[in-house]
């Protein structure tokens, strides 16, 4: 593959389009990582980056310590185009999801640990390019990696408070899985309960809690079953139940009840 081609991958594909108040940006392990492989090795992705910072079109970034660079807006949908007209767009869009996929499997759960600090740092700086890959797995339809990676970002979005974020995802996510019971299905709904509390939507988030509490009854699985009811009990004590009830009506209090009386497992209760 030629210099040229190498060159407009690290320039359009380790550096995604800007979402919101993040803006793209990459650092070399990322850039080898996605670009090396059919005939590319470490140098040449080094090189191009070089050639990339010489002719002014990356420019590097000091964040913390960690040496990163970002692109020219400008200048990315030209390479997109160049990449397109060789063929290998997709490939390389393929490589760059492929490998955030990766980043989120091994960082994401440490973001609910002792280890959080630093796991939050990592996805945060990494964030645009994460995004990025999951658009392009919900563009692709992949609904069997878009899922999973969504859930496994819950703890990220738990800790560093981007609750819009989550309830997006995981209103995507869910549409793009099989509408019927199953274990991601139901903790994907506990997640969105969670998130859609904290940014105010009670209606939206009492449904989604009590769907995860029963779906994951269902499937045998205690982590939505107990999210979701965990949920449940955070929305009554916060919102004014009274004034609720009375614009519901009579569903929210039968809904309430069944969940009292029905929860299988003697050694846990909503609130204990």
């Amino acid at each position: 593959m030629s210099s040229l081609v190498c060159q407009l991958a690290v320039l359009v594909h380790c550096v995604p389009l800007g979402a919101g108040e993040f803006r793209g940006s990459f650092d070399l392990p990322g850039a080898e990582a996605v670009c090396t492989g059919d005939g590319l090795d470490v140098m040449s992705v080094l090189d191009a980056v070089e050639r990339l910072v010489d002719s002014s079109l990356v420019a590097p970034l000091e964040s913390k310590g960690v040496g990163r660079f970002s692109v020219l807006e400008t200048v990315r949908p030209f390479g997109a185009r160049q990449l397109a007209e060789c063929g290998v767009l997709e490939t390389w869009q393929e490589r760059h999801a492929q490998h955030f996929v990766g980043l989120v499997d091994r960082v994401g759960p440490a973001c609910e640990t002792q280890h959080q600090f630093g796991a939050v740092e990592a996805v945060s700086l990494e964030y645009g390019n994460i995004r990025a890959a999951l658009t392009w797995l919900f563009e692709r339809e992949e609904a069997d990696r878009l899922g999973p990676m969504v859930l496994t970002l819950g703890p990220f979005w738990d800790v560093s408070g981007a609750r819009d974020d989550a309830a997006f995802w995981c209103t995507r996510a869910l549409g793009s899985i099989a509408d019927e019971p199953s274990v991601l299905r139901a903790r994907l709904l506990a997640l969105r309960a969670e998130s859609r509390f904290q940014i105010g939507e009670f209606h939206g988030g009492y449904e989604d809690a009590d769907l995860a509490w029963k779906m994951g009854l269902a499937v045998g699985d205690a982590w939505a079953a107990g999210r979701g009811s965990a949920a449940h009990t955070t929305i009554f004590g916060t919102i004014d139940l009274g004034a609720w009830r009375a614009h519901s009506g009579p569903r929210v209090i039968a809904c309430t009840v069944t969940r009292a009386t029905a929860f299988p497992w003697p050694d846990y209760r909503p609130g204990a």
